[in-house]
């Protein structure tokens, strides 16, 4: 009984960290794609900022925190893989579909068996003691 319990646990903690991490890159890729959409270019295979102000887009995409001048920048290493190879090709948005899509599919096949199993069980029980 000790061990099917402990099992339960882990089965719904996982779904918890399943739908946190769904949750955390799904507003991850709205906001990148804002700042990404309003401050961010790119030419020649490489991406730039519109205007210096300190924008990233890691860890979390912020945009301009000093004044803004009108200047083009080029991106660091990670902001330009991130704008080129995720957010131009639409590969962040197919990462945080393919989240949502596994936490569905864990729920429906790992949480719900055991809400209903409960349900039956409480069912069974009422049942049986009129």
């Amino acid at each position: 009984m000790g061990d099917q319990k402990l099992m339960i646990s882990n089965r719904i903690l996982i779904f918890i960290l399943l739908a946190g991490l769904s949750v955390y890159v799904t507003l991850y890729t709205v906001s990148a794609y804002q700042i990404a959409g309003r401050w961010a270019f790119d030419q020649d295979g490489k991406g730039y900022w519109r205007y210096s102000g300190g924008m990233t887009l890691f860890p979390w995409p912020t945009g301009p925190k000093d004044v803004l001048l009108p200047v083009i920048v080029r991106m660091g290493i990670v902001d330009e893989f991130i704008y080129l190879y995720l957010i131009k090709t639409g590969v962040l948005i197919l990462i945080c579909l393919s989240l949502w899509m596994l936490t569905a599919i864990y729920f429906l096949k790992t949480i719900l068996p055991l809400l209903f199993r409960r349900t039956a069980n409480n069912w069974r029980t009422l049942n049986v003691n009129p």
